[in-house]
C-alpha cells in the first residue's frame, strides 16, 4: 500500500464516509497515474 497523504488517507476523518470500494478504485487510479 502506498502511504498517501491527505483524505485519501485512512484515518477517522471526514473521508471515512467514503465506501471502501470507492476509496480502493481512488487509490488504484493513483497508483496508476502516480506509479513507484
Amino acid at each position: 500500500m502506498i502511504p498517501v497523504p491527505g483524505p485519501l488517507a485512512p484515518s477517522p476523518s471526514p473521508s471515512s464516509r467514503i465506501p471502501s470500494a470507492l476509496r480502493a478504485a481512488l487509490l488504484d487510479a493513483l497508483a496508476v497515474v502516480a506509479p513507484v
